[in-house]
């Protein structure tokens, strides 16, 4: 949070030293969305993502991403900010458990803006990440007398987290094809495991609880395109 907090002092500097602004409009998706194991709060449960009937990772053109983004210029330094909203989730099974989570995700960056030359540029910094929309949909024991279902939006037991994000984009005139990566590592609150439905004795039937209570990885890979409207 200290560089978070000093990358905001150094965006407000430039805002008044007579900097050169810039404002980018995107729009684009994710290739690749990957949810990953962090670390396990029931080591007795082992870890159950490799042996479901598929994985967490999701490699169609299905989650969006819009963003607004602002560059201040001074001399030859570049800071980046703005506002990302993406999408991520996932959608799996096991035996008879099933479980599919959709979220939406609100990231601020505060980036360092390396312009290699007049078509090609690098951005790398820190992102907060909040979760206002996070709705699992789970199955448990399904088919059987025993079936119990959840749906919810579990969005406040996820608060805000600081991540990563990686950009390079070709530059055309006010034209942009971005390459993007996200990285940010999701918590649950520890009310989540008494509060959910399938939490309990059949918190062995909930995969979100089995693969990522408290802690899970969530990683992102796109491509959106842009236009200087500023």
């Amino acid at each position: 949070m200290r560089a978070l907090s000093l990358a905001v002092v150094l965006f407000h500097i430039c805002s008044f030293s007579g900097a050169q602004t810039r404002v980018f409009v995107f729009g684009g998706g994710s290739l690749l969305t990957t949810y990953e194991q962090h670390e396990h709060f029931y080591p007795k449960f082992g870890n159950s993502i490799y042996h479901t009937d598929g994985d967490y990772a999701t490699k169609k053109f299905r989650h969006l991403a819009f963003d607004i983004e602002i560059e201040h210029r001074v001399q030859k330094l570049f800071l980046v900010t703005g506002v990302r909203f993406f999408q991520s989730g996932y959608k799996n099974s096991y035996e008879t458990n099933f479980s599919k989570l959709t979220c939406s995700h609100i990231g601020i960056p505060l980036n360092i803006r390396l312009n290699i030359n007049n078509f090609l540029m690098l951005d790398l910094g820190p992102m907060l990440v909040y979760t206002p929309t996070a709705s699992l949909n789970e199955t448990a024991l399904k088919g059987s007398s025993f079936q119990v279902n959840a749906n919810d939006n579990i969005a406040h037991y996820l608060p805000p987290r600081l991540g990563l994000n990686l950009q390079y984009s070709l530059v055309f005139n006010r034209y942009c094809l971005t390459a993007y990566f996200y990285l940010f590592n999701a918590q649950v609150t520890e009310a989540f495991a008494t509060d959910w439905p399938l939490g309990g004795r059949l918190i062995n039937n909930s995969l979100f609880l089995r693969d990522f209570y408290p802690h899970f990885q969530v990683s992102e890979i796109g491509l959106k395109a842009g236009v200087r409207i500023l």
